[in-house]
């Protein structure tokens, strides 16, 4: 199996060296390099084929969460802090994993594992899955479609959840809904759509995605369940 390119950003030495013979002791991980802060990391990051970055939520100048704001393409990233008033905030940002206080090497090898199997499906989807280009940051973003969680209305803009990072585009829901099949996306409220294959749980006025819930309004109800039906039928069919 190819190995998987990693980095680590931590201010502090010995955390930062911690987490460097962790790395180096992980047979799937090669270790392109280190970063003291984020100042450093946004360049290195973004000019290398990084797959997976470890990077502390507390540094001085910039902070973990800006440091991921300011990623191109994101790797999976996996985020470090000293106690857990930082999670919440981390999972906003569709981080893989949260390491909380000194990490040992057990749960630094799980994190790695469940980074590493989202690398494998992202390359899956990327060679097998149908896709879309968006204008991004002044450039065309692909967007693999089976990777977008939901999307969420902010305006004149949307915001898209995909597996990897999060993006704002500057257009409506509904023209963005308009470019994705529709037998898989479902508006369930004014300001959500939903990828349906992604439903994990649901109930009458709520959805669950990768364990985060969303609101079903109730002018929405009855479709939305029929929409879901017709996918299963589908499904079953084939």
């Amino acid at each position: 199996m190819k190995k998987l390119n990693c980095v680590i950003v931590e201010s502090e030495l010995s955390k930062r060296e911690h987490i460097r013979q962790m790395a180096l002791k992980h047979p799937q991980l090669n270790l392109l390099c280190t970063f003291r802060n984020a100042i450093e990391a946004v360049h290195g990051i973004n000019c290398r084929e990084v797959d997976i970055a470890i990077i502390a939520a507390d540094m001085p100048l910039r902070n973990g969460f800006q440091l991921i704001e300011s990623l191109h393409n994101s790797p999976q990233i996996i985020v470090m802090a000293e106690n857990t008033q930082h999670a919440i905030k981390a999972f906003d940002y569709n981080v893989t994993d949260f390491l909380c206080g000194p990490v040992k090497q057990d749960r630094f090898d799980a994190a790695i594992t469940k980074a590493s199997a989202r690398v494998e499906q992202n390359r899956q989807w990327v060679n097998e899955e149908p896709s879309i280009y968006v204008k991004h940051e002044q450039s065309k973003k692909r967007l693999v479609i089976q990777s977008i969680k939901w999307v969420e209305a902010l305006g004149d803009y949307v915001k898209v959840i995909t597996d990897k990072q999060n993006f704002i585009l500057s257009m409506g829901l509904t023209k963005f809904l308009s470019l994705l099949p529709e037998h898989s996306f479902f508006r369930i409220h004014k300001s959500y759509a939903v990828n349906l294959h992604r439903i994990e749980t649901y109930q009458e006025k709520k959805v669950w995605v990768d364990l985060i819930e969303l609101p079903v309004s109730r002018n929405n109800k009855q479709a939305f369940e029929a929409a879901l039906k017709q996918l299963h039928f589908q499904h079953d069919v084939g």
